[in-house]
């Protein structure tokens, strides 16, 4: 018989994790679950480009305090950074990045009806 026992402090999060060069699309066939170090407190989702025409497609654990573009090593000495960070279980899969565009798109149009 296992027990887990949880407590606020201590709790390991849970992110997905993927690579790729070509797109989200392949990033997301390769993508796995990892549990994240006590020290990644946060789950990242990153499209970069490089000065030379490069990209990049990365989901993986990141310290929260690092979800700054400045900070963030997958940035650096990049011509574009897009990314996102969150705090929830898995919150860096497809369905939930994909969700949160659908909403700003239609947090958007409702505003432009407005005007």
């Amino acid at each position: 018989m296992k027990f887990t026992i949880f407590s606020g402090h201590g709790q390991v999060l849970n992110c997905f994790r993927c690579v790729s060069s070509v797109s989200w699309k392949e990033c997301a066939y390769q993508q796995y679950e990892t549990k994240c170090s006590q020290e990644n407190d946060a789950c990242i989702t990153v499209k970069f480009q490089g000065r030379y025409g490069e990209t990049g497609f990365v989901r993986d654990c990141v310290k929260k305090k690092t979800c700054k573009k400045a900070e963030l090593s997958q940035c650096q000495q990049t011509e574009q950074c897009d990314f996102e960070c969150c705090r929830g279980e898995l919150c860096n899969s497809v369905l939930n990045a994909q969700s949160s565009r659908i909403l700003f798109m239609l947090c958007m149009s409702s505003l432009l009806l407005l005007f």
